[in-house]
């Protein structure tokens, strides 16, 4: 997998992007990516409601001044640019937009007395005109980006970010430098939550976790469990295989804080509240980049490459298979 600089995701809201579909091209070869499928929308609303989706991370928005707000089916109107600032600054979305638009509609001149530049920091420019101003725009948005934390994020952690490219994750992270963060008993399950989706169902989805599914809630045990099969460190280096069994014990535990229900007690998530577990969660956090890093060393689009790795975790799965089935045989 491809873990190199990582391109700026922006979020464009254009009601017309199909006559300028070569500006994605234009702005891929900068390093900005904006997926015509995922990242492109002609309401104003429906641009919003993906920007609210924990699961997207975005680092710039662009605008279409003469849009639409709610339907694609109604005119185009300069109103959709008040809507979106205002519903920009009501949701708290705190990251540069800039305003890309054509011309040919009137009231366009009045754009300076609508967009609030005292409160735009990243970009000197009012608005961008369409398509004659789309290097600038390009400069603009890196040159804005680039200061920004996420951006500084996404490249502390490349391999993390390949792989899970949502604000949940980045939110997750920024928590790192808060000076509680030592006490925070949610980092156990919201690192159990994205590693469930980003790292396990990835493994399974690839074949490197090669049983048929997960037998049950807990995939991190699962996948702990397996590629400790991995006996001679084949393909399974020795630190993911301990990472994998430190987040096994650690992220299911530090979840629940019933600790009657438990078999054992469970003080881990009491521990980290009352402070004598300061360093766990970062630990947590470390062995978690070690398996992202370690999974986004897969080409997984490479049929060649991967084949021999998927044989030899089909063959850890068979005895597996076996051995469960030898057990069951018993117990009848």
């Amino acid at each position: 997998m491809d873990t190199s600089i990582p391109k700026i995701k922006v979020l464009w809201i254009d009601d017309n992007p199909t006559e300028f579909l070569e500006f994605l091209d234009d702005a891929f070869d900068e390093g900005i990516d904006i997926d015509k499928n995922k990242d492109v929308y002609k309401t104003v609303n429906a641009g919003l409601q993906a920007l609210e989706n924990r699961n997207n991370l975005y680092e710039a928005i662009i605008l279409d001044a003469n849009c639409k707000i709610e339907n694609e089916s109604e005119s185009a109107h300069l109103k959709a640019l008040s809507h979106a600032i205002v519903g920009l600054y009501k949701r708290g979305i705190d990251i540069p937009w800039f305003v890309y638009t054509g011309g040919g509609y009137e009231g366009k001149e009045g754009l300076r007395h609508i967009i609030p530049q005292e409160f735009r920091s990243w970009d000197e420019k009012i608005w961008y005109d369409k398509p004659d101003d789309e290097d600038e725009l390009f400069a603009a948005i890196k040159k804005a980006v680039c200061n920004s934390k996420i951006y500084k994020l996404k490249h502390k952690f490349p391999e993390a970010f390949k792989l899970c490219p949502t604000q949940e994750l980045a939110d997750l992270l920024f928590k790192i430098e808060e000076q509680n963060f030592g006490r925070n008993e949610d980092v156990a399950n919201k690192l159990r939550c994205i590693l469930d989706s980003a790292i396990c169902d990835y493994l399974l989805k690839h074949g490197i976790y090669a049983r048929d599914k997960f037998a049950s809630s807990n995939k991190i045990k699962e996948c702990s469990l397996f590629f400790g099969e991995d006996k001679d460190y084949i393909y399974a280096p020795h630190h993911v295989q301990i990472s994998f069994r430190f987040l096994s014990d650690f992220c299911n535990p530090a979840s629940h804080g019933a600790e009657q229900t438990q078999k054992r007690p469970n003080k881990i998530r009491a521990e980290i509240m009352a402070g004598s577990a300061p360093y766990i969660n970062i630990t947590a956090i470390n062995a978690a980049m070690s398996i992202f890093h370690w999974v986004a060393s897969f080409d997984t689009e490479n049929e060649e490459e991967m084949n021999p790795i998927k044989l030899f975790f089909s063959e850890i799965a068979d005895r597996i298979n076996e051995k469960e089935k030898a057990k069951k045989k018993s117990w009848q």
